[in-house]
């Protein structure tokens, strides 16, 4: 993660890919956690300054879906196998 964007690095092929930009200028990354799960998909969590949490498919580089409700920003993230 770079300030309002991430990338995802692949060290085999030193490729480097965009997954997302926040859209907000006030909104920034403030977490990251990746999980493989049982089929080899790809998943990322990303957290953010306002409070949200984005769920991506790193694979297809498409967000699932995004987590409102939180009430301050996301600090933190941990997986444990497929649950966040």
């Amino acid at each position: 993660a770079l300030g309002q964007c991430v990338y995802l690095w692949e060290a085999d092929t030193g490729n480097i890919r965009h997954l997302l930009t926040l859209r907000e200028d006030t909104d920034f990354v403030t977490s990251v956690a990746w999980v493989r799960d049982k089929g080899n998909s790809h998943y990322i969590a990303v957290g953010t300054n306002h409070n949200v949490v984005q769920l991506w498919d790193a694979e297809a580089e498409r967000r699932l879906r995004s987590l409102d409700g939180h009430s301050a920003r996301v600090g933190a993230l941990s997986w444990n196998q497929h649950w966040l």
